[in-house]
């Protein structure tokens, strides 16, 4: 996690809105740690997002389940940053090539260099930071 702290915060000195990209939501655990870091290295009012894409849909359906339990301030229906989508985070509307300043994963891809690596690289604003395990994806 200290790894995910330092790397945010690298990015928020900047005075435009910032925006995160998560890849693969999961149960919403890193997407609200993701969404509270936010808040509180730049505090709220701000334009930023926490955008959060799961291509499962009953696990896109879990986290927004378990975010708005523990913590429903955090949506973005409640006036918070966090936005949890199903589909293709590199397809999903709103998600175009420079217009993200951090990008997390979970997933591991077998190359920055080509396919979906590539890909999340080719999101990043100049001076953004992408956050994923490289090596053999899992099966």
């Amino acid at each position: 996690l200290q790894l995910l702290v330092d790397k945010v915060a690298e990015v928020c000195d900047q005075a435009a809105p910032l925006r995160i990209l998560e890849v693969g939501s999961g149960c919403g655990f890193v997407s609200a740690l993701l969404a509270m870091l936010l808040l509180q290295l730049r505090g709220p009012d701000r334009g930023d997002a926490v955008l959060a894409v799961e291509h499962v849909p009953e696990l896109s359906e879990w986290s927004v389940e378990n975010v708005r339990k523990n913590n429903a301030a955090l949506l973005k229906e409640e006036g918070g940053p966090l936005d949890i989508r199903c589909g293709d985070a590199l397809r999903i509307e709103g998600v175009n090539p420079g217009n993200v300043d951090f990008v997390y994963s979970g997933c591991a891809f077998e190359s920055a260099a080509t396919g979906a690596g590539q890909a999340l690289f080719g999101l990043l604003r100049a001076g953004g930071r992408l956050v994923s395990p490289f090596g053999p994806a899992d099966e």
